[in-house]
């Protein structure tokens, strides 16, 4: 049996500022168009705005990664092993709710989309032959 856990947290001066970049609001919920937060912290207006934000949302970049998993092996003859392994890894988002992207020549990889934020967990089953010679 093995798992780990790793998780990343940021201070409200980084929250705010990686907010301010994507979204229309900082994650406390003043404007980023010259007043607030947004210029509190850098000291020149924060213009852009990438994200149109939905209902709910929370912004804080922070996640956690979690991962427990099983592994056996058999070894049959010699030099033959048979193993399988199980593995169910999950993350935790600090974000919340939904945004709506805007395509921008300043941040060309996010699409005019809209982005639901939540917690997600996956499975997975590896089965492995190893012959040595």
């Amino acid at each position: 049996m093995f798992g780990g856990i790793a998780s990343l947290r940021y201070n409200d001066t980084a929250k705010a500022l990686w907010c301010a970049a994507y979204s229309e609001t900082t994650p406390f919920g003043a404007p980023i168009n010259g007043t607030g937060l947004g210029t509190a912290i850098s000291g020149t207006p924060v213009t852009g705005g990438h994200l149109g934000v939905g209902p709910g949302y929370h912004c804080d970049p922070g996640f956690t990664m979690s991962e427990i998993g099983l592994i056996t092996r058999w070894t049959l003859v010699k030099n033959l092993t048979f193993s399988g392994e199980v593995l169910y890894a999950f993350l935790k988002t600090n974000m919340a709710g939904s945004a709506q992207g805007t395509f921008t020549s300043s941040i060309p990889l996010l699409g005019a989309a809209t982005y639901q934020y939540g917690n997600m967990g996956t499975a997975s089953l590896n089965l492995r032959v190893q012959r040595n010679f």
